[in-house]
């Protein structure tokens, strides 16, 4: 009984995610894709992280908790089929198709995921200036976002205004 609910949340999700505009499908696809890069960094995506990329996924979408965990389910699955062969290719897409305010909203959700599990180590950082690099930052923009979180904890994360 209880596999029969789950699934049809799941459909339920899905049917209303597809009912979204073709580019907010393929911003939040991105979105969610480059969180999910940037915690495989070190080779694991953990509980604690997963959490963090569906609340994010969530809050840049405005979606339910059922949709931002499917989202990223898709995007795990994707990232663990073609990794790095598509890594730059969707953060490049992500950088020219969204705005100045959803790539700073990316980078802090970014810093956040890597946060999750209380401390960035050297392959997440790494992946983070990377990625940060693919989005238009220079290396000063990403240790300011970075120290401001760090400093603020996760109610830094996401811009005001």
């Amino acid at each position: 009984m209880e596999a029969d609910q789950d699934a049809l949340s799941i459909r339920q999700a899905l049917n209303e995610i597809e009912t979204l505009p073709t580019e907010r499908r393929r911003f939040l696809a991105g979105y969610t894709y480059i969180l999910v890069r940037l915690a495989r960094a070190d080779e694991e995506l953990n509980d604690t992280e997963t959490a963090r990329i569906e609340s994010a996924v969530a809050d840049a979408g405005d979606l339910t908790e059922q949709q931002g965990a499917l989202l990223v389910a898709v995007a795990s699955g994707m990232s663990s089929l073609y990794g790095t062969t598509e890594d730059f290719a969707i953060t490049r897409d992500f950088a020219r198709t969204s705005s100045p305010q959803e790539r700073q909203r990316l980078l802090r959700a970014c810093v956040a995921v890597a946060l999750a599990d209380g401390s960035i180590v050297s392959a997440e950082s790494t992946e983070l200036y990377e990625i940060g690099h693919e989005l238009g930052f220079g290396a000063e923009e990403i240790d300011a976002v970075r120290e401001q979180i760090d400093r603020h904890g996760e109610e830094a994360v996401l811009p005001h205004g």
